[in-house]
């Protein structure tokens, strides 16, 4: 598993849609799946901040060569309703589980430049807003 830039991308969900058969690639980029011609039959590959691919002829035969393409779309702002004022690591804490969630995948994912994050609370509305100053390095 490839990015179109030929960097091999660890850790890529690949599943059949609509179905628990799933696995993710290893540190080569590399996967194995079972195929069960009765189940449904699009495979699709998805990473954060890669644009998903569906394929929907597959020949079980044939290896695969998949390259992912980078997505182009930007959160703009993360908003955490709560009714306590929190420490910076709270708000990042928080901010961590609703950006990039509670799964496996998610706790393993890191943002390199958490230091650029700029919170801002409203005490009045009970809102936490993350405003972007910098790109998030992923």
């Amino acid at each position: 598993m490839t990015s179109k830039d030929n960097i091999a991308l660890e850790g890529v969900n690949i599943y059949f849609d609509g179905t628990t058969i799933s696995t993710v690639s290893d540190v080569n980029g590399n996967f194995t799946i079972k195929y069960e011609p009765n189940a449904n039959n699009i495979l699709a590959i998805s990473f954060m901040g890669y644009q998903t691919e569906y394929l929907t002829s597959l020949d079980a035969s044939k290896p695969l060569n998949i390259a992912l393409t980078v997505s182009k779309n930007e959160l703009k702002e993360v908003v955490i309703t709560t009714n306590e004022l929190f420490t910076r690591e709270q708000k990042l804490k928080l901010f961590r589980e609703y950006f990039l969630g509670k799964t496996n995948n998610a706790k393993s994912s890191v943002i390199k430049n958490e230091s650029d994050l700029r919170f801002k609370y409203d005490k009045e509305k009970l809102v936490l807003r993350l405003l972007q100053i910098n790109l998030w390095l992923l």
